[in-house]
C-alpha cells in the first residue's frame, strides 16, 4: 500500500485488514499528519519513499520490496467485509491465473462499517496478482497493471470478491477528480502520443464535443490489449449517446465511428468489465436491422455484466425494456412480464413503463393489477397522451366502481391539463 495523509482513514484499515496477510509492504510518500504512527503503533512496519507525482513508479517500488506468491493491492480508504475476506483466501486456495480481477465499488458515503453500502458506482481492478511474474504498473494516473501481465503472456480472471472504497465518497469526489485532471494534463503534453493518456484526457471532457470522440478514436488506433478493449467500449458509449448531437465537430463526424461499430463491439466484448456495452450496442444494430432473436440474445448477454461497469448501467432501463419487448413480440408474456417488472424495481417507474406494464396486465385480464398500476400513476403523467388514452381504454372496460372512480380522477386531471 502507498499512503500519504491518510489519518482519518487508517484505524479502519487496521481494524479490517490487520490480520489478513503474512507480509505488509506500507510505503508512505510524504505524510504530514498521524498516518505513520498510527501504523506503527498497530505493530507495523512502515517505509518513506519521496512522492515524484506518478502512481505506477510509487506501486512499482512496493512491488520491488517483496517477493510474497500473491499481493493484494490496497489503499488505505479500501474496506472488505470479514465473509469476504474469508470467501477471497478460500478461493487463493484454488486459484490458477496469473492476475484477477475483483469487484471495486465506490460508496456513496465514507462510513464503515456499512450494512447495506450505498454504492456510487462500480468496475473492476486488477488487485489480485502474482508477486512472482515480475508484473508492473504502467502510467502515472490510473495505473494499471495488466498491461505487463498480457506481454508476459500471463492470464487474467475473475475474483469477483467486492473491495469497497470509501475515497471517492460524494463529499471527497471533487478534489480526486481535480488531482486526477492535473495529473492527466500534465503527462499528456509531455507524451501526446500515449493512448492511455489521451484516453483518460477524453473521458475528462467526456460529452458530445467531436474533440473528445476525435481524442478516444486516435488513442484507440494506438493502443493495444485490454486498453484498445477499453477504449473502443467508450467510443461505442459516445456513439450510442451522442452520435446525433447538434454540437459535433464538422471534422471528426460520427460516421468514423459508425463504419467501424462491428469491430469495435468485437473489441469490447473482448473486455471482462466493459464487454456489456459491446453487446448493447450489438443488440441495437440488429433490431434496427428487425434481427429481433439476435437481438434478444445480444441484450441477454449484456445483462450478465451490466453491474460491473458504470457506463454499462447506462443502459439498464433499455435492456430490460427492450428484453420485455423482445418477449412480447414473441408472445412470452411470463418473461416480458418479468423484464417490465425489473425495470420497475431496479430503474424506477416511468410512463413508458407504465404502459408497457398495463399492455401485460390487459394481457393477463388482470383487472386487480391493472387498477393498482393506474392508482399508483403520478396525476402529472396523465398528460402524456399515450398514457391517458390506453389507460382510459382500459378503465372504461372495467364495469368495478373502483375503475370508474379512477376514470372521473383521469378525466378531471385531462381537463385541467394545459393543451
Amino acid at each position: 500500500m502507498i499512503f500519504r495523509n491518510e489519518e482519518r482513514f487508517l484505524p479502519g484499515w487496521i481494524q479490517c485488514f490487520a490480520n489478513l496477510a503474512d507480509e505488509y509492504v506500507l510505503l508512505d510518500t510524504g505524510s504530514t499528519d498521524q498516518s505513520v504512527r498510527l501504523l506503527r503503533e498497530a505493530g507495523f512496519e512502515v517505509h518513506s519513499i519521496p512522492w515524484a507525482g506518478d502512481f505506477s513508479k510509487a506501486r512499482n517500488e512496493y512491488l520491488k520490496r517483496t517477493d510474497a506468491s500473491w499481493i493484494l493491492a490496497l489503499d488505505a480508504d479500501d474496506r472488505m467485509k470479514p465473509a469476504d475476506l474469508k470467501a477471497l483466501g478460500q478461493f487463493l486456495e484454488g486459484a490458477s491465473e496469473d492476475a484477477y480481477l475483483m469487484r471495486y465499488v465506490n460508496l456513496r458515503y465514507p462510513k464503515w462499517p456499512a450494512d447495506e453500502p450505498q454504492v456510487q458506482s462500480e468496475q473492476v481492478q486488477a488487485r489480485l496478482f502474482r508477486g512472482d511474474r515480475g508484473f508492473y504498473y504502467e502510467g502515472a494516473i490510473h495505473e494499471n497493471l495488466l498491461p505487463s501481465v498480457e506481454r508476459a503472456g500471463g492470464k487474467t480472471g475473475k475474483a469477483l470478491v467486492p473491495i469497497y472504497h470509501l475515497g471517492y465518497a460524494q463529499e471527497l469526489l471533487a478534489e480526486k477528480i481535480a488531482r486526477n485532471e492535473a495529473i492527466v494534463e500534465r503527462e499528456f503534453v509531455r507524451n501526446p502520443g500515449d493512448p492511455a493518456l489521451g484516453f483518460y484526457k477524453a473521458l475528462s471532457q467526456f460529452g458530445p464535443n467531436g474533440s473528445c470522440a476525435r481524442l478516444l478514436f486516435d488513442s484507440y488506433q494506438r493502443a493495444g490489449g485490454s486498453l484498445k478493449q477499453r477504449v473502443a467500449a467508450k467510443l461505442l458509449v459516445w456513439h450510442m449517446l451522442y452520435r446525433s448531437s447538434p454540437m459535433q465537430d464538422q471534422e471528426f463526424p460520427p460516421a468514423r465511428i459508425a463504419g467501424n461499430l462491428k469491430e469495435l463491439e468485437e473489441k469490447a466484448i473482448g473486455h471482462a468489465a466493459e464487454n456489456a456495452v459491446g453487446w448493447v450496442s450489438r443488440a441495437r444494430r440488429a433490431w434496427d436491422e428487425h434481427k429481433v432473436l439476435e437481438s434478444k440474445e445480444a441484450l441477454k448477454e449484456a445483462l450478465v455484466t451490466l453491474h460491473l461497469s458504470q457506463d454499462g448501467r447506462l443502459f439498464l432501463g433499455e435492456v430490460l425494456d427492450c428484453l420485455g419487448i423482445a418477449h412480447a413480440m414473441d408472445g412470452e408474456l411470463k418473461e416480458a412480464d418479468e423484464y417490465f417488472e425489473r425495470y420497475f424495481q431496479e430503474v424506477g417507474p416511468s410512463v413508458h413503463n407504465t404502459i408497457q406494464r398495463l399492455k401485460i396486465r390487459h394481457a393477463f385480464q388482470d383487472v386487480e393489477g391493472i387498477l393498482a398500476i393506474v392508482e399508483a400513476v403520478p396525476p402529472e403523467w396523465f398528460q402524456e397522451l399515450a398514457l391517458s388514452n390506453f389507460t382510459d381504454a382500459l378503465l372504461k372496460a372495467q364495469p368495478s366502481e373502483k375503475a370508474q372512480v379512477l376514470r372521473e380522477r383521469l378525466r378531471r386531471q385531462r381537463e385541467a391539463s394545459p393543451v
